[in-house]
């Protein structure tokens, strides 16, 4: 009784209002319908999750709308990073109205970043010196290039600094400490210099192709493709029909050369 009129409403409920006044009262007559929506059930989602380090909230798995993730009752955003935690819940919201949690355990797991070393941290030109990575069981991977494999010669024609990350159980590490091959001497300066479609391809690593700045000659019709950073300097430079430089690669030609 009286107005306003407050009240707990637990399930849908339709009131009517009416108006006494002595010993008179008025027709009761139809004042609202209060609609309670029920609690949407929990989201569903694994209990354990598995993940790479680095991976994000945005990465975690649930059935749901509008779904909050926390983590000991600390709400997340799509951006935070995981940590390995049983205390991860997620709620989804319906209608406005929120559900009881989910719970979900995180594991994550890391790979430890390779040590590398060099046969010779310095070279002459067109020499070649062995990488070798230890404290990794898994893949390693040679960065630039992306090839793989516990060792990798390399033969740089500029200097050169080379990484690697290891990769045990799908899960990448974080890159190495750069360790760079200096290249000394002075390179061949030819005249003319033909680079050919298939034989001459370049698809990994740092590539410098350097003819004479006085009167050198670069004509190609090769392939830059995958990762490959490749720089032409000549007096002249010619790029015929089917080079191509994929996107993806670093391709510079530029007007200069050696001596």
């Amino acid at each position: 009784a009286g107005s306003p009129y407050q009240t707990s409403v637990g399930a849908t409920t339709i009131y009517y209002v009416a108006c006494e006044n002595a010993n008179l009262k008025s027709t009761r007559v139809f004042a609202a319908e209060i609609i309670v929506n029920p609690n949407p059930p929990a989201p569903t989602a694994d209990a354990v999750q598995s993940f790479c380090a680095g991976a994000t909230i945005a990465d975690l798995q649930a059935t749901g709308s509008d779904l909050t993730w926390t983590e000991n009752k600390i709400v997340k955003q799509a951006t935070d990073l995981l940590i390995s935690s049983p205390n991860y819940r997620v709620t989804q919201t319906v209608n406005g109205c929120t559900s009881l949690y989910a719970f979900v355990e995180v594991i994550l797991t890391s790979s430890p970043i390779p040590t590398i070393s060099a046969s010779s941290l310095q070279i002459g030109y067109g020499g070649s010196s062995m990488l070798t990575a230890a404290g990794c069981s898994g893949t390693v991977t040679w960065f630039p290039g992306a090839a793989t494999g516990i060792s990798l010669v390399v033969s740089p024609e500029l200097s050169t600094t080379y990484t690697a990350t290891c990769t045990e159980n799908g899960c990448e590490s974080g890159v190495s400490s750069g360790i760079e091959i200096v290249v000394s001497g002075i390179s061949p300066c030819a005249s003319q210099i033909q680079l050919q479609a298939g034989i001459d391809d370049i698809s990994s690593g740092i590539s410098l192709k350097t003819a004479s700045a006085i009167n050198g000659q670069i004509q190609a019709n090769n392939k830059v493709l995958g990762t490959a950073r490749v720089n032409y300097e000549a007096k002249f430079i010619e790029l015929h029909p089917g080079f191509e430089a994929s996107s993806g690669t670093v391709f510079l030609a530029e007007t200069g050369g050696c001596n």
